[in-house]
């Protein structure tokens, strides 16, 4: 009430004293608080929220993940059965519909529950969406592919997006453009930062299948089926091997090490 009270003295503190006052005793701007013996600093509310926005901010890089998903069995190219680029892009879009559903009807349950339990709940609702996803390639199977990362990850991230910016607003009633603006920035710098590191664990945990040689010496033993799929075989007492035959350009994405030519699928 004291700080209410100064407020209204200052130049549009009337506005800024009803804001303060209709605060819930938790979010109380005291510098200090009589239950705690740490002063009370409201800035510090500020790099939690970022770094929440920040790794949410990581969906943006869907494009990131189109190559491996469309080369899930062919790896180093695709395989007449993978995934199709027209079958995986609309995922992201199911994602931001989501996002706009997800605001719509959990706003008011993220600002009842406070940025504490709804920014755990999304959390793990990130982590499950990317694990569904990542099923989805295992298996092969583009509903789960679907359901991970496009509604799973649309509701992850209408959560975390709407938790750290509810929070702020309530800290910052004065401020709240300044405060607002300072979290979102991390979204996008999430979006900034996440390549790289994609990029690095894509490389790291990338596992070339078994070369079996030039094409150009092999194309003899080489059968191409009637759904386009390749078929080596070695000799005429050896069973056939699924192949798929990649590009030098298409061999070197994955390093120098790495050669053009038929490397088998493994399935």
């Amino acid at each position: 009430m004291l700080r209410a009270l100064t407020l209204r003295h200052t130049r549009g503190g009337a506005k800024v004293a009803r804001q303060f006052a209709s605060l819930p005793p938790s979010l109380d701007t005291s510098e200090s608080s009589p239950k705690s013996t740490i002063p009370y600093n409201r800035w510090a509310t500020v790099p939690p929220s970022m770094i929440v926005e920040m790794s949410i901010g990581s969906i943006y890089c869907w494009t990131m993940w189109n190559l491996p998903i469309t080369q899930s069995i062919g790896i180093i190219t695709a395989a007449p059965l993978d995934f199709s680029v027209s079958e995986v892009i609309p995922v992201f879009s199911l994602a931001a519909g989501s996002l706009g559903i997800a605001t719509g009807f959990l706003g008011k349950w993220v600002e009842k529950s406070g940025p504490r339990k709804a920014g755990t709940i999304g959390a793990a609702a990130w982590c499950a969406s990317l694990c569904t996803a990542a099923l989805g390639v295992e298996l092969h199977s583009l509903p789960l592919i679907y359901t991970g990362y496009g509604l799973f990850g649309g509701i992850s991230w209408g959560i975390l997006y709407m938790s750290p910016v509810s929070s702020v607003m309530k800290h910052f009633p004065d401020k709240r453009g300044l405060a607002t603006g300072l979290t979102l920035s991390a979204f996008g710098l999430g979006a900034a930062i996440a390549p790289p590191i994609i990029e690095g664990a894509t490389q790291f945990f990338f596992e070339a299948p078994t070369y079996l040689g030039d094409y150009e010496v092999l194309k003899a033993s080489i059968e191409t089926l009637a759904d386009g799929s390749m078929q080596y075989t070695p000799d005429s007492s050896s069973s056939s091997l699924d192949v798929v035959v990649a590009t030098p350009a298409e061999a070197a994405r994955y390093g120098p090490d790495v050669l053009g030519g038929v490397y088998e699928v493994s399935e």
